[in-house]
């Protein structure tokens, strides 16, 4: 080093634990800015690189890092709708796929009986279907074995 107010892209990449490479792409993305052919102002520079690095740390630097925000977020948004389908699963409010037929049908059976005016708005709008929902209601269930 020259002159300690001045340094070369070399010096500063070394005094910035980084490499030449990371220095011209900062200087290139109007993070730092030269002095003059491949010269720096030292305080300014490092001033730059610093603030430069706490912006990444807080995840505002770029839109790859806005992108990983969003990941992250969708990983959240994942584990906690997932979660509640499993509490709700343990309330009974929810039936797994894996469930036998009968039992998926009682289900709805007394999911549409717990509000029958959307019962009746159903078998209003499906006349063929009221014989069949007052048959299943009224006949006891069997099931094959």
């Amino acid at each position: 080093m020259k002159d300690q107010r001045v340094v070369s892209g070399q010096d500063l990449a070394r005094l910035c634990g980084c490499t030449d490479q990371t220095i011209q792409r900062l200087v290139s993305r109007g993070i730092l800015h030269r002095t003059g052919r491949n010269a720096f102002d030292l305080a300014e520079s490092l001033a730059a690189y610093i603030s430069h690095l706490r912006t990444v740390a807080a995840g505002r630097a770029s839109p790859a890092s806005k992108e990983l925000q969003e990941a992250r977020a969708a990983i959240v948004t994942f584990r906690r709708r997932r979660l509640e389908r499993e509490d709700r699963r343990e309330a009974g409010e929810l039936i797994g796929l894996d469930a036998r037929p009968a039992r998926m049908a009682k289900f709805i059976e007394t999911a549409l009986l717990r509000h029958p005016g959307m019962l009746a708005d159903i078998l209003d709008a499906a006349p063929m279907l009221r014989l069949e929902v007052a048959e299943r209601i009224t006949m006891p269930e069997t099931e094959p074995a």
